[in-house]
């Protein structure tokens, strides 16, 4: 799968991403122009904020979580080339199995935690050595695993999580389901 890009400008690279949400939270996103991070140990990628490359994922995740009272948000998000990392490429693999190497002797809770609270807990690691990171890119299995398999060929979607606001760069309603 690859990262939506828009363009290149000069040293900057842009991103479009999708926010799936309630009516109440995108009309005060609107508002602020601004989004709250996303905090806790079961964020894949860490506390931040979270956007799909996908419209239909962001829609479906407001779906889910909001019944009808849902909507989807377009979002342009800026970063330097060196800003982000895609955790999928083989450089972001690289750099992520370091990380697990690290917490690995260090950290006795990742054996106990669950998948997601080891992946936010490498993630929050990652930003926290990474400081000049403003996006993680990532891609997660749609639906939960029936069983432990060595090659997963469940579908994916691709998620990215931004720093804070400061990278993104306009917002607009795309989906208001009333």
């Amino acid at each position: 799968m690859k990262r939506v890009l828009l363009f290149y400008a000069g040293d900057k690279v842009y991103f479009t991403g999708y926010h799936g949400t309630s009516q109440e939270f995108a009309k005060k996103i609107l508002e602020s122009e601004s989004f709250d991070l996303s905090v806790g140990k079961e964020e894949w990628l860490g506390t931040g904020i979270y956007f799909y490359e996908g419209y239909s994922d962001a829609l479906n995740w407001a779906a889910k979580n909001f019944d009808q009272d849902n909507a989807v948000l377009h979002v342009v998000i800026s970063a330097d080339e060196d800003e982000y990392i895609d955790l999928d490429s083989e450089y972001g693999k690289q750099i992520y199995q370091k990380v697990v190497n690290v917490i690995s002797k260090r950290c006795n809770y990742l054996v106990n935690g669950t998948a997601q609270e080891n992946q936010c807990a490498i993630a929050n690691f990652l930003w926290s050595k990474f400081i000049h990171i403003k996006i993680l890119f990532a891609s997660f299995p749609t639906e939960p695993s029936k069983f432990a398999l060595l090659k997963d060929a469940r579908a994916k979607r691709r998620e990215l999580c931004v720093r804070d606001n400061e990278s993104i760069k306009g917002i607009q309603l795309i989906e208001l389901k009333e």
